[in-house]
């Protein structure tokens, strides 16, 4: 009866210690593949995070990816531009990005593209901090955000594997897929196809309207951080092609305030003309294409370059 206890116990301690090895293995070898990327998506990230030291930042989603055109920038404003955008990750995100950033360097400008229903209490999101997690180890800032809203990640991170569970897909994928983004695009995502249907209204909502507190802390604490490292930063809504609900001009009133509270500049472009009356300039209601957003980059380029101007002037008559 002892030997086969003890025989049962020998076959566990070795399935664990196999387990234990192949996570160890195969962890490593995504390490190696996820460190060894020169493009596409999780290459921005890293470069982002550790390497740009452009003098103007655009930060947002995707709808900061495919808004914001860096060349367009760069030469309406004589500045190095680099776009930081990744699709899905809103505030919490930029949070986090944004503390790496200032720990390296103090850009001179920052555009912060913010969607409304990010900061709606019913939506979270936080499982998009997945990508953030290649960096939790090496990153204390990085570390620091994710321990504030999920739990567990010290004996999840145990796993060698577990860090890269939300990348497979990307290192699996041809280097040259559609995600590979050359780095003279600095950032931006071209997209040539075009909307083909009418404009809609958002999708009213039964439940009452609560922001989410969390996120709302996390967008002051971004304007902090800007104006502790003495960034100018510009808070900027860009074009959908469908009508906000009532909930969502509720949500942009209030971070318009906070904005305005802190000095910071604030452009509504939800629902600009030059843009919104073209579905032509549009692939889908959320985001624009490729001739959309170059309308819109020149047009938000002047409007910024206007208002540095604008302070430069203030700042030389004050002295």
């Amino acid at each position: 009866m002892k030997s086969k206890t003890a025989r049962y116990i020998y076959n566990i301690l070795i399935f664990i210690a196999i387990v234990l090895v192949l996570d160890y293995f195969i962890g490593s070898q995504l390490k190696k593949q996820y460190s060894a990327r020169s493009r596409g998506l999780l290459y921005r990230t890293s470069f982002s995070i550790d390497s740009t030291k452009a003098d103007l930042l655009i930060f947002g989603s995707s709808r900061a990816n495919h808004h914001y055109v860096p060349t367009i920038f760069e030469d309406s404003l004589q500045m190095s531009c680099y776009n930081t955008g990744r699709d899905g990750c809103l505030i919490i995100y930029q949070l986090a990005v944004i503390k790496c950033v200032v720990a390296r360097y103090s850009p001179k400008v920052i555009i912060l593209d913010i969607v409304p229903f990010d900061f709606m209490d019913m939506y979270d999101n936080y499982d998009k901090l997945n990508c953030l997690l290649p960096y939790y180890k090496t990153h204390p800032v990085i570390k620091s955000i994710i321990k504030t809203y999920r739990n567990f990640e010290d004996v999840k991170m145990l796993s060698s594997i577990y860090p890269y569970n939300h990348c497979i897909f990307f290192l699996g994928r041809n280097r040259q897929s559609d995600y590979a983004v050359e780095l003279k695009d600095k950032g931006f995502l071209n997209t040539s196809n075009e909307w083909k249907q009418s404009k809609i209204t958002e999708k009213e909502s039964k439940k009452p309207f609560v922001c989410n507190s969390t996120k709302i802390a996390a967008y002051k604490e971004f304007i902090d951080i800007c104006k502790k490292n003495n960034i100018k930063l510009f808070v900027a809504i860009s074009p959908f092609f469908q009508n906000l609900n009532s909930r969502s001009n509720k949500i942009i009133k209030v971070l318009e305030d906070v904005a305005l509270e802190n000095n910071v500049d604030f452009f509504d472009y939800s629902n600009d003309t030059a843009c919104t009356n073209y579905a032509h300039l549009f692939y889908n209601v959320n985001h624009l294409n490729t001739k959309g957003a170059n309308i819109y980059s020149r047009k938000l380029a002047g409007k910024v370059g206007e208002q540095l101007k604008s302070l430069e002037y203030t700042l030389t008559n004050n002295k």
